[in-house]
């Protein structure tokens, strides 16, 4: 009898450090300290997460990040950045890939592994837009107010749009 209950015990104890494991996970991701930005001035970003586990003292060993052009291609093949395996303690990380084109929109993720080396799943996936990073990016027309005008003139300019429009950014 006491042999049976031992191995109830033991069983119950492997049981437990699986289901313990299962609980490290990376959560609130930021770019440049802030949550899905819609515009970032840098074109090699700070990244950085939380990391939670439900057992007491563990931490992140190692940490992988992936960019990319388009959600769909996370975590599969991002097109823009994986920075692989990287041992890391820390829970930022600057980008590391190309530099990032103005005015466009990037797609990240990341995992961690634990003290023990178990990865955890992959994070949900976080965004960040880029602006105009050099004088040559800005192609704009100017508007301005016809000479003889009022002083301090409503300035604006109507167009026509010929989509629907999805989403729009002002720069």
């Amino acid at each position: 009898m006491k042999r049976i209950v031992y191995l109830i015990g033991i069983a119950f104890i492997f049981a437990s450090c699986a289901t313990e494991s299962d609980g490290f996970n990376v959560t609130n991701l930021r770019c440049e300290y802030l949550a899905n930005p819609e515009i970032i001035q840098h074109d090699h970003p700070r990244f950085s997460w939380h990391v939670g586990s439900s057992v007491r003292g563990d931490m992140q060993s190692a940490v992988q990040i992936l960019v990319a052009s388009s959600p769909e291609l996370l975590p599969d093949a991002p097109d823009i950045w994986n920075s692989g395996q990287l041992e890391c303690s820390d829970n930022f990380l600057d980008y590391a890939g190309d530099d990032l084109q103005s005015a466009r929109d990037y797609y990240w993720m990341a995992k961690a592994w634990d003290l023990n080396k178990q990865p955890s799943d992959w994070s949900e996936v976080a965004t960040f837009g880029t602006g105009f990073f050099h004088p040559s990016d800005f192609k704009a027309e100017w508007i301005a107010a016809a000479s003889g005008e009022e002083r301090a003139p409503l300035l604006r300019k109507e167009f026509e749009v010929s989509k629907k429009i999805r989403r729009s950014t002002a720069y």
